[in-house]
């Protein structure tokens, strides 16, 4: 009877034991990912800002070259027991119009692989804005993630995305200030007047031109010849 005893009190432990077993809480492992979008405008040497709206954009211009910089992490759980890797991490951007990347395509897609609890990845990538882009034009650009659980289950699936705004700014064309060119006036040649009358040669009053001076010599020998001839005939 004795011993009747002692196996019931055995198993009633037993028992007590494995009820205590299965309502105790089973901590589930899993990662926390986040992601994070900056941008810098190379050119001016801006800042590195997060500017996720229009209002808070960053003033960028035609031809400025820009540097986004995208940091995906995994925070782990709230605890180290149930902090767990991220699997599978993908990363997805696709440029938009406005901006073009300076190497590669306007479709960026990479794969990541693991991020440890409590670590991040960086990555970054280099593009310009469009020389056509106008004034007050707001640019955004999304970057996305997805990542898994090590046991990938549904309820852990990891994804997100964060954005960065710039707002192209347009300077106004200044023309330097040109110098006018002095006009030149033409200069007419100067255009004497034909003589009116013979010059003036003191003594005499004037001087026969001569061709005249050579017809008088000539009158006179003929005068002189038809004069000796009377002569003769008397």
């Amino acid at each position: 009877m004795k011993n009747s005893i002692k196996i019931l009190s055995s198993s009633a432990v037993t028992g007590v034991a494995l009820t205590t077993l299965m309502v105790a809480p089973v901590f589930a492992c899993t990662p926390k990912g986040s992601i994070i979008k900056y941008v810098q405008d190379q050119t001016t040497g801006s800042q590195v800002v997060d500017a996720n709206t229009a209002k808070d954009a960053l003033t960028v211009h035609p031809g400025d070259t820009l540097v986004y910089t995208i940091v995906i992490s995994n925070k782990g759980g709230d605890t180290k027991d149930n902090a767990d890797a991220m699997i599978e991490t993908a990363l997805s951007d696709t440029l938009p119009t406005g901006v073009t990347a300076v190497t590669g395509s306007a479709v960026i897609t990479e794969n990541i692989g693991t991020i440890n609890e409590k670590k991040s990845i960086t990555k970054t990538y280099v593009v310009k804005v469009d020389a056509n882009t106008t004034d007050g034009q707001v640019i955004t650009n999304k970057a996305c993630f997805t990542g898994e659980a090590t046991n990938h289950d549904k309820g852990q699936h990891q994804a997100g995305c964060d954005v960065a705004v710039i707002k192209v700014s347009v300077p106004p064309v200044v023309t330097p200030p040109t110098t006018p060119e002095t006009p030149v006036t033409p200069t007419t040649p100067e255009v004497k007047p034909a003589a009116t009358s013979l010059p003036n040669t003191g003594a005499g009053g004037f001087i026969l031109p001569a061709g005249i001076v050579g017809g008088l010599g000539y009158a006179g020998n003929v005068l002189r010849l038809k004069r000796a001839s009377r002569k003769e005939q008397r």
